[in-house]
């Protein structure tokens, strides 16, 4: 069965197969598949349940003491807490993973541990600390000649690297490119990642030139059916995303707005699908933004006040930096037009032409407001 293409289906077998094991006194296959429950679950979203499955394959792996799968458990249980927004506890339990693999020397599984702890620390907002830990991953996945791997690692370092040293992400970028040339299984992945970050550099650029072809590269991603990682997909989607603002600012195009609208709505569904809380507060952001150009300040203002508040109750400095720079930018572009005749009135008024405004209300306020009902 294939878990994202049947879920349930997934799930009803897992679920046969867990009663089997469980009545024979398999503690070891009732672990795994448990486990993998767990990874059905949090596909779908589930991830409370999710975090159930995964706890309680802990247990079984320490009954037997099989700590090498007690380890794996873990590493599940952290991502689970880091998608949920919890990353003191993500952190927590990813390190009690690390100290069990190093215990037994499992340089693999201590790579991609390492690759965890930097993605826990890129979500704190800690640069320094993820680069670091993606470093190291590094240095161990490169002994093991495997190119899917290390590039899944070197695309999330890239993203590090690019928001502190412009010039050091182009240099492993190009060592990105290289492993595309080796022609090994996962080629088509690893070149996914290349034009993704290919793409994000060109839009650090600033120059008309490169954010035209970084749009032009993105959507061609976002509209693939062949979505090889939906992770990936999510990044192309979120960066075309803050193009196209730009676009709308500048032209005031309303095939922008539509390509924004409903590039707002799919991030929406993701967000619902699998419950990331960290994506979800980026897309209040983007709405956000979105609702400044057009003129909503009020909306724009409600909507960041929703994502400073899970980004607080959830502790994520990263992300009330960015409500916070994003209320300014707003604020900011207030004071531009205070003194001048710009009317926000010129994009309403196309609008209203399309009947885009009640398409823009109707499909996202609905859904991304919604949260303030469910306090």
């Amino acid at each position: 069965y294939g878990d994202k293409d049947k879920p349930e289906d997934s799930l009803n077998y897992y679920t046969d197969s867990l009663k089997c094991f469980q009545q024979s006194g398999n503690i070891l296959g009732s672990g795994h598949v448990l486990n993998n429950i767990g990874e059905v679950l949090r596909y779908q979203g589930k991830l409370d349940e999710s975090l159930t499955c995964f706890l309680q394959s802990k247990d079984y792996f320490e009954k037997i003491d099989s700590q090498l799968d007690v380890a794996m458990s873990l590493s599940n249980i952290s991502e689970i807490y880091r998608e949920k927004g919890e990353l003191k506890s993500a952190l927590e339990s990813a390190f009690q993973a690390l100290d069990i693999q190093t215990v037994l020397e499992a340089n693999l599984y201590i790579a991609f541990t390492y690759l965890s702890i930097g993605l826990i620390y890129h979500s704190q907002g800690n640069l320094n600390e993820a680069i670091k830990y993606y470093k190291m991953s590094t240095d161990i996945l490169a002994k093991q000649d495997n190119t899917l791997w290390t590039s899944q690692v070197l695309f999330y370092y890239i993203i590090a690297l690019v928001e502190i040293d412009l010039e050091a992400s182009k240099e492993q970028l190009k060592s990105l490119e290289s492993l595309i040339h080796r022609n090994q299984n996962g080629v088509k992945l690893v070149e996914l990642r290349f034009k993704v970050l290919q793409s994000l550099l060109m839009k650090k650029s600033n120059t008309l030139q490169n954010l035209v072809k970084a749009q032009q590269q993105l959507t061609e991603i976002v509209k693939s059916d062949d979505t090889l990682d939906y992770s990936i997909t999510l990044l192309a989607m979120t960066q075309l995303v803050e193009i196209l603002l730009v676009e709308l600012k500048l032209f005031n195009n309303s095939e922008t707005l539509k390509e924004l609208i409903d590039l707002i709505q799919d991030l929406r569904n993701h967000a619902d699908l699998h419950g990331s809380v960290l994506l979800k507060i980026q897309i209040y952001i983007l709405f956000a933004k979105l609702k400044a150009i057009v003129g909503d300040l009020q909306t724009a203002n409600e909507t960041l006040d929703l994502a400073d508040n899970i980004a607080r109750q959830k502790e994520l400095p990263k992300f009330i930096t960015e409500v916070k720079n994003a209320r300014a930018a707003i604020y900011d572009e207030i004071s531009k037009y205070s003194g001048s005749n710009v009317d926000f009135k010129e994009i309403q008024n196309k609008l209203s032409r399309i009947n885009m405004e009640a398409y823009l209300n109707d499909i996202l306020i609905s859904g991304i407001l919604s949260g303030k009902n469910k306090k």
